[in-house]
């Protein structure tokens, strides 16, 4: 499929309320501000009703149509993302106890050069509003040609377990369709410290202690910024015939970042572990 040039970016989102093109407008200036604060203080900032609602039942359609495409990753992992449980420490610990992850995956070429998402995750824009919420001079595309954007597909059954995001700095998220019920998004804010990996506090959350807990609203159309490396999160189970789905945007504060060939073989599966065709830096995408 081919982009349609008659597409504006701009018309992807509720101009009225964000016309983010011009960071000086009082209204742009407000919501920088709110949701800088947001951040600092929750680790997580929303910005509701981001989308045009056309332009959202576009972009579900567009990522429902492809969900037969997905990788399934069912799995188990610990919170810290190993597969395995780390020798050394106690049976029960953080570290050891084996957590259910179970996601579907569209990669970014499988979806690049031609659906509104990736005429969106371009914009530039889109990358100013969120340098500025960062604190960023300037964001950049990555430049992965599978991790740079993808789309997430819960379905019954599926969630992505307690986890610290362990090498993003932050992420955003474009939420697309909410499940029937669960598929909650769920985090304990600055639960750990660089300085303190606070295992205690850790376990409680994953023996079900949600006391530290905060539920996240992000109704479908919702812009979310997260800071997800000391702050563990999940998506709890998802229940029902409708699929989640939400697209994860990445970008970068410094030019020409792209994923590695061992990661992109793991999280996107045998798929793209032909493509890659053996060692060596995952391509760059054309043009």
């Amino acid at each position: 499929m081919t982009e349609d040039p008659s597409l504006s970016a701009a018309d992807l989102i509720d101009h009225d309320r964000y016309p983010i093109e011009d960071l000086s407008r009082p209204a742009v200036q407000g919501l920088i501000e709110r949701c800088r604060t947001e951040l600092r203080e929750r680790q997580v900032c929303v910005v509701h009703g981001f989308l045009d609602l056309d332009a959202l039942a576009r972009m579900a359609a567009e990522a429902g149509g492809l969900a037969s495409q997905t990788y399934h990753r069912p799995g188990l992992r610990t919170c810290y993302l190993w597969s395995e449980a780390e020798p050394g420490w106690p049976e029960n610990h953080p570290r050891r106890r084996m957590l259910v992850h179970n996601t579907h995956i569209l990669a970014y070429d499988q979806i690049r050069g031609w659906t509104a998402i990736d005429r969106l995750y371009r914009w530039p824009p889109l990358r100013g509003l969120l340098a500025a919420i960062l604190g960023k001079p300037r964001l950049y595309l990555n430049e992965c040609p599978y991790q740079a954007l993808n789309l997430l597909a819960f379905e019954n059954s599926d969630e992505s377990s307690w986890h610290f995001d362990m090498d993003n700095e932050f992420t955003v998220t474009l939420m697309l369709q909410s499940a029937e019920s669960g598929g909650e998004f769920e985090v304990a804010p600055k639960i750990r410290s660089d300085a303190d990996p606070a295992y205690g506090e850790v376990q409680k959350v994953l023996d079900g202690d949600h006391s530290r807990v905060i539920r996240v609203d992000r109704a479908p159309g919702s812009l979310v910024i997260f800071h997800g490396r000391n702050s563990l999160h999940r998506v709890s189970p998802v229940r029902g015939a409708r699929t989640r789905l939400v697209a994860v945007m990445c970008y970068e504060p410094a030019p020409e970042i792209a994923g590695s060939q061992e990661v992109n073989a793991a999280v996107y599966g045998p798929r793209v572990a032909a493509l890659q065709g053996g060692p060596g830096p995952a391509p760059a995408p054309a043009g």
